[in-house]
């Protein structure tokens, strides 16, 4: 469906000549003037590695943040409609946390760096750099982490993974050994090449001598369609990978 706006399609101005705040204001000022709400930043990182998460929710009851802690922090309202939380310092690397709305799993609508995983969407910050090994080194030549849709022994449904494939692939035959890397648990097959920085971390290790050039099969470790309640065969999972 393809919906066509006239680029320079206006609001017609009301009886009566254009009110003077309308001057210099476009559709997105006016949107943002029909549904005002305070400019948020969130996630914000500071030198201490403390993350501070700021939601508006004027009429939510309860809200609260998961995934930094061992339980759902709860974060406090301020007089704009502005719930906040911030955690405890922690140490350089890649988070992941969601929101909880009124006892509801979402997540930050400020955070546009998101991961899929088994149970909820999360939210990614990046904390003081990250750790130095999974850094995006400019320096080094890098591969690639393509997405790669296809289907399973066993399955009726369309299954996803994520594949990394060294510097300089298809360039000139070769043949490389392959990787499986799976996830932990309640994770998918987003989880490495987004929040663990898989790609980055191969990248610099094949650069150094470390590793030798390799491809990477990043699968979901759950054989289940999205659409149905999480479910773990260990007879699909087998025949997935093996055949």
């Amino acid at each position: 469906l393809f919906v066509a706006f006239p680029a320079t399609a206006q609001e017609p101005p009301p009886a009566g000549g254009v009110p003077a705040d309308w001057v210099g204001c476009d559709s997105t000022c006016r949107a943002r003037r029909a549904n005002p709400k305070p400019d948020i930043a969130s996630p914000e990182v500071s030198r201490n590695g403390e993350i501070t998460i700021r939601v508006y929710a004027p009429k939510a009851a309860a809200l609260g943040v998961g995934g930094l802690q061992t339980e759902v922090a709860l974060m406090t309202k301020g007089d704009d409609g502005v719930w906040t939380y911030t955690s405890p310092p922690l140490k350089p690397g890649y988070y992941s946390y969601f929101v909880q709305i009124d006892g509801v799993d979402a997540y930050d609508p400020s955070n546009l760096w998101i991961v899929a995983g088994r149970q909820r969407f999360e939210n990614v910050v990046e904390v003081l750099g990250g750790e130095e090994f999974a850094r995006n080194d400019r320096n080094i030549p890098h591969g690639a982490v393509a997405e790669v849709f296809y289907r399973s022994p066993g399955v009726e449904f369309e299954r996803r993974m994520r594949v990394y494939t060294p510097p300089g692939y298809g360039l000139k035959p070769e043949t490389l050994p392959t990787l499986f890397l799976l996830h932990g648990g309640n994770g998918a097959e987003d989880e490495w090449g987004k929040l663990g920085r898989a790609g980055f971390i191969l990248d610099k290790l094949i650069a150094e001598g470390k590793a030798k050039r390799m491809i990477v099969v990043m699968s979901d470790g759950y054989v289940a369609d999205f659409r149905a309640p999480s479910g773990s065969s260990p007879d699909l999972l087998t025949a997935d990978m093996l055949q």
